[in-house]
């Protein structure tokens, strides 16, 4: 059992890398290597985010009632079934 080889050494390929390249890891690399942009993004949201918070419509106090509406029917004295 002395002689077992990892896969990547059966191929041939000795020189690759063995850690975890996962696309969470290449994003946060990014995010760490561009920090000011990321920054620059965030206070740009925030920036959008309060100027918007005031136009939304606001309701304090919603509807309680069931809505109603009213059905018609063709002939007189018949109701809707």
């Amino acid at each position: 059992m002395s002689d077992a080889q990892l896969p990547e050494d059966i191929n041939g390929d000795e020189s690759r890398d063995r850690t975890a390249t996962s696309i969470i890891n290449k994003i946060v690399a990014g995010s760490l290597r561009l920090r000011f942009l990321i920054l620059f993004f965030t206070v740009l949201f925030i920036c959008g985010v309060l100027y918007s918070f005031p136009l939304l419509p606001f309701d304090a106090y919603p509807a309680l009632s069931p809505p109603r509406f009213a059905t018609g029917t063709p002939w007189d004295a018949h109701t809707a079934v």
